[in-house]
């Protein structure tokens, strides 16, 4: 089955990406089961998925079961929401839950390592994860953020840009584009990698003979950074004996980093690659606020990923495998670093409510902590649902 979801098979990737996803959240309500019980805490409850229940097994103290939507999961722990003055908990079998045995009840340290302890499992899967994909590349590489340099491919052919006068290291601060058969350019205005490939796929080739007329200025670093401006183009074309259609390149790479690892020294290697990629996330996560959400992907997003990898049919099945590895880090990585964010309904918004109550030395309201809870589920939701549409839109672009 492993095989054929990585054919070209919308029903494999839907398998795959169901895999996937299933596991990392059994893998976050693991470490939350696991932690707990190591506090005495008693857990009614061990899901994977949400909805009406298609499996329950009662044997232990706590049910697993399995439900309806696969998309979720829970540990329904005692007093995870509070417990009132006079309330008392009773477990699965009817009996009363020694109080000692209450999250609500145990000491600080502990009810936040309970809390806490989803997202740094999704953390270790990540480091995991990241660790074979870094010794069996060899290393990796990460875009420079230097100045937001660019540079031109060298190869033993001078590539369209060089042969045009662009050099290594040359910065783009303007591209123009516009197709063969207009008479307007359109302009774009250059801060990151992102913005290039954004203008020139605006008017990229969409059938063989077409040609895109592209003009770049850009500061020559030989020269003190003197302001130029090149006129280059590209045209698609159908190889030979196929239906493929191919465009042509004008030799343009995002200048990047590299750094090299063996499968020893990747041990440290991986922490380094995480520290970039937190960054990344951050910024990513930044941009939220003031209303990008284009470096964000809701379960559409992670699909399409998902399936542009596994259906890549120039690549090898080790390599395929490979990228799967490093997508299953990435999304872990994602899973526990969201859950983490101070943010009610998430766990690092239960672990801002346990730092409140050590500061100030008080318990929160039960009633008003599950109804800040509510209003951040509700704007989630809302959250997932914009992020899930403007995926919808870009697979049909």
């Amino acid at each position: 089955m492993l095989m054929y979801a990585f054919g070209l098979s919308n029903i494999g990737t839907i398998f795959l990406f169901l895999i996937i996803i299933c596991f990392l959240i059994a893998w976050h309500e693991l470490g939350h089961l696991l932690t707990a019980k190591a506090c005495n805490v008693y857990c009614y409850e061990y899901a994977i998925g949400f909805g009406p229940v298609l499996y329950k097994n009662k044997k232990r103290e706590t049910h697993f079961t399995i439900r309806a939507i696969p998309l979720g999961g829970f540990v329904k722990m005692a007093g995870e929401e509070g417990v009132g003055e006079d309330e008392v908990l009773t477990d699965n079998n009817g009996q009363v839950i020694p109080e000692n045995r209450i999250l609500a009840n145990k000491p600080l340290h502990k009810k936040a390592l309970v809390l806490a302890a989803g997202g740094i499992m999704n953390m270790i899967m990540a480091y995991i994860c990241f660790y074979i994909y870094i010794v069996a590349s060899a290393g990796f590489a990460i875009p420079s953020h230097n100045n937001d340099v660019y540079v031109v491919t060298s190869n033993e052919t001078p590539t369209v840009l060089q042969q045009a006068g662009m050099e290594t290291n040359d910065i783009i601060t303007v591209i123009k584009t516009k197709s063969s058969t207009e008479t307007e350019y359109v302009e774009y205005t250059i801060s990151s990698y992102n913005d290039i490939v954004e203008a020139l796929d605006a008017k990229k080739p969409t059938e063989a003979g077409q040609i895109q007329n592209i003009q770049i200025t850009f500061e020559d670093v030989s020269e003190n950074n003197a302001l130029k401006t090149i006129d280059v183009t590209r045209n698609a074309y159908k190889e030979a004996g196929t239906d493929e259609l191919l465009v042509s390149t004008i030799g343009l790479a995002q200048n990047r980093t590299v750094y090299e690892y063996n499968f020893l020294t990747a041990t440290y290697g991986t922490f380094h690659f995480m520290g970039y990629y937190t960054a990344e996330v951050c910024r990513s996560f930044a941009r939220l606020f003031v209303g990008d959400f284009s470096s964000m992907s809701g379960l559409i997003g992670i699909y399409s990923t998902i399936d542009s990898v596994a259906t890549q049919g120039d690549l090898s099945f080790g390599l395929r495998f490979l990228n799967i590895i490093y997508i299953v880090g990435a999304i872990s990585f994602s899973l526990g670093f969201f859950n983490l964010i101070p943010f009610p309904a998430l766990d690092g918004g239960r672990l801002l409510f346990v730092a409140i109550e050590a500061i100030f030395k008080k318990k929160v309201n039960p009633n008003v902590e599950g109804t800040i809870h509510f209003v951040g589920i509700i704007l989630l939701f809302a959250l997932m649902i914009i992020i899930n549409i403007r995926d919808i839109f870009n697979i049909f672009k």
